[in-house]
């Protein structure tokens, strides 16, 4: 198994990884013929050493799902998983999360043990299988439920072998099959495997991603029966080690889609008939954006209202496109419950533009964390997510009425610079979101330091915080009680200087999307200069400049940035009466094709200033670009750790 498990349509396997010491296999497994599958026996005789995988948790004995599809494309996915532990980590296999629809799929255990390292096989205990509602507290999404169990009596050196089924009681799309498969994954893999069994005049379409070396993409064809047999089976896969800020998981894995689909022209024709009068506005819907609108003429301005009632008054499921369903609700339905799944808050969010006579359109998207869309290959399900776009002169305007803390003219992050797809009345239009400007995202922090003769300061500072920085600030701010603020207050003056000691403190309204989210605050700090004779030093306080990947000496990935970015500093220092400037750091200025830094001070007659600007100007860093990034990142921390001396006055 994989971390991010191999999906079922609305089947995903979960489990939890970490690292500790290893052991060896003890028992014979001559010993369990008749109990365990023969090739299973065979693949545990011939497992290579513990020692051969350093970096595993366990070792993936064998991966294999097979999908038997009928004409009507119902299907019925077997996955059978074998894993050996391999460090007290491993263990956390044991415990599998199964998520399917319960309206149209049916999930069954087919069997689940494990076998000790001496060979004592313990199946499955009835009480430690149960299914939950993740979200039995929004009624339109109960239909989507959680089999868990978890197996016992596993020690490093155990092996966790189990089959599950889950059976389609009606495809997500009549007639129309798709589905994924990972080869590879974050463990080493003795043997993956993935059959497709159709009808024998079923044409199969497929792509396989990140094609290992060697690798055949084409499957083994066979026919019996009157059914077509597609397998795919590669061994001796090498597992994928996690680093930080690495792709997505599919940009790198090998992977297949296969569906069934010829074109995108079915996909759209379906999507169409799933979200057919959905969109129609009802009285109390056109009455509540009648309201809204009141005495505004500009559409730009009726939009951005109506996107703020969405996104602030109609609470927010979290659960991705398709896991619950892909029929999005109807807009007074969702009206009326006021709450919905991104395709919900969309519907809705169309139903009130077009109210007030602005055309709007569902936009399906894949997130950031997911691989780029395949306009090429008409897989259907690789969509997680669903936006709003509104037709402009130039291009088209993308909303994401989902979020919470984000203003009209922003569109998160993880929805920029990707591939998607329109559906633009009964057609479907390609097209891409656009990466925001890195002065769009990021934090403005500007202070006032006076510098006391004693070596004691006193600072104001305001940071003001825009894009993905004033969202997380707004949603981090909207919950403090008085109490809670102020001890968020007096912990960040510590975290800045242990000696520091608030004095005041204030916040913007994090529900005014009019403005940046700003917060203000004073602190003094005692002894926070040292003294050396006549010598005042001290570094620029809350000014430390750091990438935001620490930068190791290789890389086995290129880097991957949320989104570009920028922090810009100002700062006035006020010095104390009878000292004069002696030494101030150099001004600096770096760059390279991904960031930018530069850094100034300037004596004035009774003050410093400070000017320092971090841009972050590209999402990715390659590999080959890598070297020069980390040179990036050690000059300007070095750079920017310079004190600044003051010395007394000569009469």
């Amino acid at each position: 198994m994989k971390k991010t498990g191999n999906i079922v349509s609305c089947f995903v396997l979960f489990c939890v990884l970490t690292v500790l010491p290893l052991s060896s296999l003890a028992l014979n497994p001559s010993q369990l013929t008749g109990t365990i599958d023969d090739e299973v026996i065979y693949l545990l005789e011939t497992l290579p050493p513990d020692e051969a995988f350093p970096d595993a948790s366990v070792i993936v004995v064998l991966d294999e799902k097979v999908d038997e599809v009928q004409a009507d494309g119902t299907r019925r996915s077997t996955l059978h998983e074998v894993f050996k532990v391999i460090t007290e980590e491993g263990k956390g296999y044991a415990a599998v999360e199964i998520g399917y629809n319960a309206h149209r799929e049916k999930v069954s255990i087919e069997y689940a043990r494990s076998i000790t390292p001496w060979g004592k096989v313990i199946p499955l205990s009835d009480i430690a299988v149960r299914v939950s509602t993740p979200y039995g507290n929004y009624p339109s999404y109960s239909d989507y439920r959680v089999l868990t169990f978890s197996l016992h009596g596993v020690a490093i050196g155990s092996i966790i072998d189990y089959k599950v089924v889950v059976e389609e009681l009606s495809p997500a799309m009549a007639g129309a099959y798709a589905s994924t498969f990972y080869f590879q994954g974050y463990e080493p893999t003795i043997i993956s495997r993935f059959l497709v069994i159709t009808p024998e005049d079923m044409d199969l379409e497929y792509s396989v991603r990140n094609p290992l070396t060697e690798m055949k993409p084409s499957p083994q064809v066979s026919r019996k029966d009157g059914k077509k047999i597609s397998l795919w089976e590669y061994r001796d896969i090498p597992q994928i080690i996690p680093e930080y800020n690495m792709p997505p998981l599919a940009k790198i894995a090998c992977n297949i889609r296969v569906t069934t689909l010829s074109s995108w022209k079915e996909f759209i024709t379906w999507w169409n008939e799933l979200k057919d009068r959905k969109t129609e506005a009802n009285d109390a819907i056109r009455k509540k954006v009648a309201a809204l609108t009141a005495g505004l003429s500009i559409p730009e301005e009726k939009a951005a209202v109506l996107f703020s009632y969405v996104e602030g008054e109609i609470r927010y499921v979290s659960i991705n496109l398709g896991q619950s369903a892909y029929e999005p609700a109807t807009a007074p339905g969702v009206f009326e419950n006021q709450y919905g799944d991104c395709k919900d808050k969309s519907t809705l969010l169309i139903s009130m533009l077009e109210a007030a006579g602005i055309p709007a359109y569902y936009v399906l998207i894949p997130t950031r964390d997911r691989e780029s869309m395949t306009e090429d290959f008409p897989y259907p399900f690789q969509f997680n997510h669903c936006i709003v776009a509104i037709e402009r002169e130039k291009g088209y305007h993308f909303l994401d009425p989902a979020t919470e803390t984000y203003p009209f003219g922003y569109l998160p992050s993880t929805n920029q610079d990707r591939d998607c797809l329109i559906l633009k009345g009964t057609k479907g239009v390609f097209a891409h979101t656009p990466l925001a400007r890195p002065l769009d995202n990021g934090a403005l922090q500007q202070q006032i330091i006076t510098i006391r003769s004693d070596g004691s300061i006193a600072i104001v500072r305001k940071v003001s915080t825009f894009g993905d920085y004033g969202a997380t600030d707004r949603a981090t701010y909207m919950d403090y009680g008085p109490t809670e603020l102020r001890e968020h207050f007096e912990r960040t003056v510590t975290s800045l200087d242990p000696r520091g000691k608030l004095t005041a403190y204030l916040i913007s309204d994090p529900f005014d999307f009019e403005i940046p989210f700003t917060r203000t605050y004073r602190y003094t700090a005692e002894r926070y200069c040292k003294r050396a004779g006549d010598l005042l030093m001290f570094p620029l306080p809350g000014m430390s400049y750091e990438c935001l990947t620490p930068p190791p000496e290789r890389r086995r990935y290129s880097l991957e940035f949320p989104s570009v970015s920028f922090l810009r500093d100002e700062a006035q220092i006020i010095l104390p009466e009878g000292y004069e400037v002696y030494y101030l750091p150099t001004a600096m200025e770096l760059t390279i094709p991904s960031y930018e830094f530069r850094g100034a001070y300037h004596h004035e007659e009774n003050s410093i200033s400070y000017h320092g600007e971090l841009i972050l100007k590209s999402t990715t860093v390659p590999l080959e670009a890598y070297p020069g990034y980390r040179t990036f990142c050690h000059d300007m921390e070095r750079g920017t750790a310079e004190w600044i001396v003051l010395k007394r006055k000569t009469k």
